[in-house]
């Protein structure tokens, strides 16, 4: 019996079979016990689902990540339902059937499997809660003549993707920063070109600094053992200071940065080391989205016991962009990339107590809204 057919999908069908049917299924694959014991060697994780995208087998692998013992709590969901995806929508249908999926590259997989192809597929879950973060790579095929079964063979790729980010952080980002110091120093040949040139050269150490602590604040923050030190902070501040920061980088050429107007110096209680790293994050990603002659507008301003700091730029994301921007190492830009907004979430979320959103369309540009309690 099919269960969820009036449900209004916005990607995948959202039928499944009724729990009973799906245990028929789980029963049948069970008796394969030359199957259940090589995928119960295996270290990645393995499912197999029926023609309707839902769980009739899992090795033990897989339930150990979850931590259950039984494999019946799971039989009859769906993958993103196993693994807590943020993403599905239970008013639709479930996983693969709300609008985020339809930049689930491991979803993408599945339903290409369908047509008899083996395929590959990476996609980036968050939980619901936000505090958990899965990087994937999936294989999807259908090794059975007669059965319509899929298997999904999925492998945690959280470290690959943190190690490319790392060597691209070292090998690119760093390079770039020393290489203008050392232009920089190769014009000092007197006092007067020092002291010319000697804000600018703090700037680009500032900078390097930045980029070697960025990554290690994001690992402990992964981790869960980055420690918060709250103090006194002014927002206007901390805005004017990085928009002085960026007015003598390369990225800014053409670019005009400004504060807005109607910013207000608000004093609030935060750990004003990550709190700049999440600001100089929704900085950078406004100049580098903008073109020469555009204009980077930043605010802060006191909103309801909040501090709102926003970060404008009048550019739109296109719609794969807004469903993956705060997912881990998701980048438009080159591979090892895709760590600033993600960051600036999870910083925010689970360490700062605040909120962080985006509001992009054609008639007014992006803006990021990042806010924190007054206390």
């Amino acid at each position: 019996m099919l269960i969820g057919k009036m449900l209004q999908t916005e990607f995948a069908p959202p039928e499944r079979l009724c729990r009973e049917a799906v245990l028929k299924q789980y029963q049948q694959i069970l008796s394969d016990d030359n199957l259940k014991l090589i995928y119960d060697y295996s270290s990645d994780l393995i499912i197999v689902t029926n023609e309707y995208r839902q769980t009739i087998f899992a090795n033990r692998t897989l339930l150990n990540f979850l931590q259950k013992e039984d494999l019946k709590e799971i039989v009859g969901l769906r993958p993103g339902e196993i693994l807590g995806c943020g993403g599905v929508n239970e008013s639709t249908g479930g996983c693969g059937t709300s609008r985020v999926c339809k930049v689930c590259g491991a979803l993408k997989a599945v339903l290409e499997a369908s047509y008899g192809n083996t395929t590959i597929g990476e996609c980036c879950i968050q939980t619901k809660d936000g505090k958990t973060s899965y990087n994937f790579r999936v294989w999807a095929a259908k090794p059975w003549e007669n059965r319509d079964y899929t298997l999904l063979i999925i492998r945690d790729i959280a470290d690959e993707k943190f190690r490319n980010a790392m060597e691209q952080a070292f090998f690119h980002d760093l390079t770039n920063t020393a290489s203008d110091m050392k232009g920089l120093l190769d014009l000092i040949d007197s006092p007067d070109t020092y002291r010319k040139y000697a804000p600018m050269l703090s700037g680009v150490s500032r900078e390097l600094l930045n980029e070697i602590n960025g990554q290690r604040d994001l690992r402990y923050a992964e981790e869960g053992t980055i420690m918060i030190h709250k103090s006194p902070v002014n927002a206007l501040e901390l805005l004017n200071e990085f928009i002085d920061l960026y007015r003598n980088q390369e990225i800014t050429r053409g670019i005009n940065l400004v504060v807005s107007e109607d910013s207000e110096p608000v004093s609030f209680s935060s750990d004003e080391r990550l709190l700049a790293r999440v600001i100089e994050n929704m900085l950078k990603n406004a100049i580098e989205a903008s073109a020469k002659g555009q204009t980077v507008t930043a605010a802060c301003r006191k909103h309801r016991g909040y501090v709102v700091f926003s970060i404008h730029n009048p550019n739109v994301m296109t719609e794969k962009v807004q469903l993956n921007i705060f997912k881990r190492a998701f980048s438009t830009k080159s591979q090892g990339r895709g760590w600033g907004t993600y960051s600036m979430k999870l910083l925010t979320e689970n360490y700062l107590d605040g909120k962080i959103e985006f509001r992009s369309t054609e008639e007014s540009g992006t803006t990021f809204f990042a806010k924190y309690p007054l206390s």
